[in-house]
């Protein structure tokens, strides 16, 4: 349209208008132009925060729950070995008395 080529749209427009239309297509460009500056700026401020700080924040939290896992598996463990020392003493016990 900036060129004075017709198009389908601008066809039956007068020139005014079809001047109208290319200062809105022109601002819609500029304004779309700051938007994706401000998406980049968005994108880079969320690269570096998941880069420095959620990231080590996850990982941490997973690390802190496998160690809870393995101190609630190791405590059954011991529990469990205590009913087994306990069964087999029992078991000894019965059989000294036969």
């Amino acid at each position: 349209m900036t060129m004075g080529k017709t198009t389908l749209k601008s066809f039956f427009k007068s020139k005014s208008t079809v001047a109208k239309d290319i200062d809105a297509y022109t601002a819609s460009i500029q304004q779309l132009d700051v938007d994706i500056d401000q998406y980049r700026k968005l994108l880079n401020f969320i690269t570096i925060y998941h880069g420095q700080i959620a990231i080590d924040k996850f990982k941490r939290m997973k690390a802190q729950a496998y160690y809870r896992m393995l101190n609630m598996f190791s405590i059954k463990e011991i529990a469990n070995a205590h009913l087994h020392a306990t069964l087999s003493h029992s078991i000894l016990e019965l059989m000294d008395q036969m």
